[in-house]
């Protein structure tokens, strides 16, 4: 699943009007993005990043933009340095 990286603070600035906008609360606006809760939740402590569905899913629906300043990291972005860290633990 692709990802947006967004600068600190402005993924939950993003949800949280969006979630404002929707007039939803957390689990409505769950259930839109086609989430669990818990998810949503650590999305806006910014613990995980973003999916890129789930913000155009959200983007289309109020027309609040996502920030110019997010970026888009395709399906396997973190492979490689996972798999560095997994060769790291076996040794």
């Amino acid at each position: 699943m692709s990802r947006l990286l967004f600068p600190k603070g402005k993924q939950r600035e993003f949800l949280i009007k969006n979630r404002l906008k929707l007039s939803k609360d957390r689990i409505g606006l769950a259930d839109i993005c086609n989430i669990h809760k818990r998810t949503l939740y650590d999305w806006e402590r910014e613990k995980f990043n973003m999916s890129y569905e789930s913000a155009v899913k959200l983007e289309k629906l109020t027309g609040i933009s996502i920030p110019k300043s997010a970026n888009f990291q395709p399906e396997s972005w973190n492979c490689s340095d996972a798999g560095r860290l997994g060769a790291y633990a076996r040794l």
